[in-house]
This record gives structure tokens, sequence and C-alpha cells, in this order.
């Protein structure tokens, strides 16, 4: 299990709904940077927000949101496939 959380994106299959879910860990450029984004970086994160609400929207991604994990935060999504 634990090679399999390293991976950035693996697949789970739900027998009870016969649907094949896929699980993206998205990394940060540097693991300071929910502290020390710039502007830009700010409005950047704000629209990679608002593509994943829109997918949420339409029931493509079925969640989505950061990580406050002590090793250091990350962003998890996990979107029907």
């Amino acid at each position: 299990m634990e090679d399999t959380i390293k991976k950035d994106s693996f697949k789970l299959v739900c027998s009870k709904m016969h649907e094949v879910l896929s699980l993206y860990k998205l990394l940060p450029p540097r693991p300071t940077f929910p502290q020390d984004m710039t502007e830009a970086e700010g409005e950047l994160m704000q629209e990679h927000i608002n593509y994943w609400k829109t997918l949420v929207d339409k029931r493509i991604a079925v969640i989505f949101g950061p990580v406050a994990d002590l090793r250091g935060i990350y962003g998890l999504a996990i979107i029907e496939t």
C-alpha cells in the first residue's frame, strides 16, 4: 500500500457502483508554496480552484482540496474515469 500511495495517481474500483475512480496527488512547485506564493501564483491558484470546482459541478470530479499533511501540504482530487 505504501508504494501505491507514493504514486501521483492510481485507480480504485468501487465494486458496489462499478465505477472506476482515479486519485490524483497534486504536488506544489515548492514546499513553502502556501506561505510564500506570489500574487501571480495566487491568481493562478484561484484559476486552478475554479477549474476543479467546475469539474465537481459537472460530476466529473468527486472531491478535491488541500491536504494538510505534516510532511507538507498537497492537493488531492478524485475523479470518475
